[in-house]
């Protein structure tokens, strides 16, 4: 599992509650689940579509994850825009609607912070919640998942 967005989609209120707290691909077998931070510090999370920048993503760090362990090229987005510095705290509920986030700072782990195009993220319409789910590998080899909800701004369309 290289370089992998693995989807962003809309989707409606009632889904995000079927889904709960991660979404897994299916053909995944044998992985590890990572907290996943969409905009760092923001709560909600919002996804201008129409900006042609760079979308900041945080893999985040616990006591029993360390960050120091992905294989960054195996990330989404650009290589080598990376840094690992501590900005966030897990969100620890399910992801049922766009207030499922946390605006807590750093918690004393290293999280790993990359970016991703704007453009590498599906188009949504205006208001849309959807959700990121991102996938990547370890050094090992292991492969890991996470997902974080966002909601999109798109005022002139795509």
């Amino acid at each position: 599992m290289t370089n992998k967005i693995l989807a962003f989609m809309a989707i409606p209120v009632f889904a995000a509650l079927m889904i709960g707290a991660t979404v897994a691909p299916a053909n995944a077998g044998l992985f590890i689940l990572v907290s996943l931070d969409l905009k760092p510090g923001s709560c909600p999370n919002p996804l201008n579509m129409n900006s042609h920048g760079l979308v900041p993503v945080a893999i985040l760090g616990s006591e029993s994850f360390d960050v120091h362990d992905i294989d960054v090229s195996s990330l989404p987005g650009r290589t080598g825009m990376h840094t690992i510095e501590d900005v966030g705290t897990p969100f620890n509920g399910p992801l049922v609607d766009q207030f499922s986030c946390t605006e807590a700072g750093p918690d004393g782990f290293d999280d790993l912070v990359f970016k991703i195009p704007m453009d590498e993220i599906f188009c949504a319409p205006d208001g849309a919640l959807g959700i990121l789910v991102i996938g990547g590998d370890l050094l090992d080899g292991t492969p890991f998942t996470g997902s974080d909800l966002g909601v999109v701004i798109n005022k002139k369309g795509c």
